[in-house]
């Protein structure tokens, strides 16, 4: 084998390794029941954001449901960051978002925001208790907002564990409180303002609410 044919070959692999890159790189997961399946996307505000498209606007009519992700950053300010969001800004913005709060506003907390679809008067709001120096350290931290349980109010899990600071605006959301929306699912970015610069890995929608031990059992196993 000739040098040229050497090189010829080299680059063929190199041209096929970049392309393999490339679709990993793109592809969501996307989990019913028992399907385990996800890679990491890395967003910025210079790429933009990943449109999944409206497959995963309606599943509060369907029955309990869950959005679990990861996510990591190390932009440490005032910038707000949106991990998620498939609000629908011509029907009262319902839907759910998931944000990263600028740090003199709820000092950089998570903040995830539900408007509920049948009636967008009724919104709730929960955060975490953690500031800007975990929510934004740099690490990866896992993320479950569970509807279904609890008398149909939805649930915020951070690292495993579930926060409990929450607040209702209008009527609230005790009942009949989900994330069904007429729009498309957006990571990283909402209305082309406040990008995520960091990572988003394994994002999925669950028929079924994931239980306590579930959740904890996805944080330690780190998947």
């Amino acid at each position: 084998m000739d040098n040229k044919q050497k090189r010829r070959i080299g680059i063929r692999i190199q041209i096929a390794t970049i392309c393999l890159a490339l679709v990993l790189t793109i592809w969501i997961g996307f989990r019913i029941y028992d399907a385990n399946q996800g890679i990491t996307v890395s967003i910025s505000p210079i790429i933009g954001a990943v449109d999944l498209g409206d497959q995963f606007n309606n599943f509060g009519t369907a029955g309990n449901h869950s959005f679990s992700f990861w996510y990591k950053t190390s932009k440490d300010d005032n910038d707000p960051q949106m991990l998620f969001s498939n609000r629908d800004a011509a029907n009262g913005y319902n839907g759910v978002m998931c944000v990263l709060q600028g740090n003199s506003d709820k000092n950089g907390a998570l903040d995830c925001d539900v408007v509920s679809h049948d009636n967008p008067s009724n919104q709730s709001t929960m955060q975490t208790s953690e500031g800007h120096n975990v929510t934004k350290d740099g690490h990866w931290h896992y993320v479950v907002l569970r509807f279904g349980i609890d008398n149909s109010l939805p649930v915020l899990f951070f690292d495993g564990k579930i926060e409990t600071e929450r607040l209702d605006r209008g009527a609230g959301c005790a009942s009949n409180c989900d994330a069904d929306s007429a729009s498309h699912t957006f990571l990283g970015i909402e209305n082309n303002t406040h990008e995520l610069t960091g990572s988003i890995g394994h994002f999925k929608v669950l028929y079924g609410a994931m239980t306590t031990s579930e959740i904890a059992s996805v944080w330690r196993n780190g998947r």
